[in-house]
């Protein structure tokens, strides 16, 4: 259990939408731009676009009796992982072996399309604000920046939007803790940028929570209840370089952070995802310190600002979860939704997003303590995160 020394006040919880100025679709987008990686990609990774194919062909049948939406990758990966568990240790040799296949398959594809993010930072280092006093510079100058509504910026904008949250502090000079639910490294390797320190397992440790420390530091942490592309799943030797995550009582597969320096996937390596869908990983033992590390932020949130992320319905988990950790908080906290269009949009999509927070989050709405930021995260006059949060508008109880 994490101690609660340091704990922060602040929880940052970052979705898909963060990562779109890094070229990574959205969720909905995802399946199409996977495709095209692997139809690009080697004799490896055609090989894998194969398996995906004969999977999908084989649960496509099922859509002449249920509604199976297999253009979005968190649904397809959760049938996937179903059919993996299903099959596991069946007399039905090819049914479990197509069901795995196609799960590397979905590995494979997802690290192609989010193994870009943040890499700039990493190859071209000095384009980017290393000190304290740089990064306030750039602060300073996005607050002057007007405002404009759909403005996103661009790959480079997008990661010093992540810098300048990496280092936010709230009023009391208190740094946040970060659940990151997205696939990709971009946060992560802004991260290790600014530490400055070439060794990924002593900056493996500060970062994350893991094995061998679980507590809260006068620094920020990642929390990752998904995963991500750089955490893999072993049973024998660990990779190079690693730092143990989590141990894993139920399959022998411990979960292990390894180093992202590295731009392709290990054909032996079974990446450490989770969709957010039905199936979770929080009884599982390798990923419960990082559930039990959010709980314990949550508890103590003063803000809890959400950042790309949607909250659909679907993900009854994060929903019900969010309800067991805010039941022993005693601050009502403010909660934001950071998302372009949330307020001035009447889109459809734009509709159901709100609805989305205002259904989970009632209670604070009826209190006044539901906000909406309508400009995409990365814009320019966004970089520093206090302006967005000062310039969040009131969620209405009605459209």
């Amino acid at each position: 259990m994490p101690n609660s020394e340091n704990c922060p006040q602040t929880v940052f919880v970052l979705g898909a939408g963060c990562s779109v100025g890094q070229g990574i679709p959205t969720l909905f987008n995802f399946l199409d731009r996977g495709i095209e990686k692997l139809v690009q990609g080697g004799r490896d990774v055609k090989y894998h676009l194969e398996n995906l194919k004969n999977f999908l062909s084989q649960v496509r049948a099922a859509g002449a009796y249920m509604n199976l939406p297999l253009l979005n990758i968190e649904e397809v990966y959760g049938i996937v992982d179903m059919a993996a568990d299903v099959e596991e240790n069946s007399a039905l040799a090819e049914e479990a072996a197509n069901a795995l296949k196609a799960r590397s398959a979905l590995d494979c594809m997802i690290f192609e399309v989010c193994k870009q993010g943040g890499l700039d930072i990493l190859d071209h280092k000095e384009k980017y604000p290393f000190s304290d006093d740089d990064i306030s510079q750039i602060k300073r100058n996005s607050n002057t920046e007007e405002i404009q509504a759909f403005d996103q910026g661009g790959p480079f904008t997008n990661i010093l939007a992540h810098i300048c949250l990496w280092t936010y502090k709230d009023n009391s000079g208190a740094p946040p803790l970060f659940v990151i639910f997205n696939w990709d490294a971009t946060l992560d390797r802004v991260t290790f940028f600014l530490d400055g320190n070439d060794n990924f397992t002593e900056f493996a440790e500060k970062a994350y929570f893991h094995v061998n420390g679980a507590d809260f530091h006068s620094r920020p942490k990642i929390a990752r209840p998904h995963g991500g592309i750089f955490w893999w799943k072993a049973t024998e030797t660990p990779p190079p370089g690693s730092l143990k995550i989590g141990e894993s009582e139920e399959n022998g597969k411990d979960v292990y952070a390894v180093p992202f320096l590295n731009k392709d996937l290990s054909l032996n390596a079974e990446m450490a995802i989770a969709p957010p869908t039905w199936r979770k990983h929080a009884t599982m033992e390798a990923f419960r310190i990082q559930w039990k590390a959010i709980k314990q932020a949550l508890q103590n949130a003063r803000q809890i600002i959400f950042i790309g992320y949607s909250f659909p319905r679907s993900d009854l988990h994060f929903r019900n979860f969010i309800a067991y950790a805010l039941a022993n908080n005693p601050y009502s906290p403010k909660v934001y939704a950071w998302n372009p269009g949330i307020i001035s949009q009447n889109t459809p999509e734009k509709k159901q997003l709100r609805e989305n927070y205002r259904d989970a989050f009632h209670p604070l709405l009826r209190q006044q303590r539901l906000f909406g930021i309508d400009i995409p995260f990365g814009s320019p006059a966004l970089l520093d995160p206090a302006r967005a949060l000062r310039i969040a508008e009131l969620l209405s109880e009605t459209e």
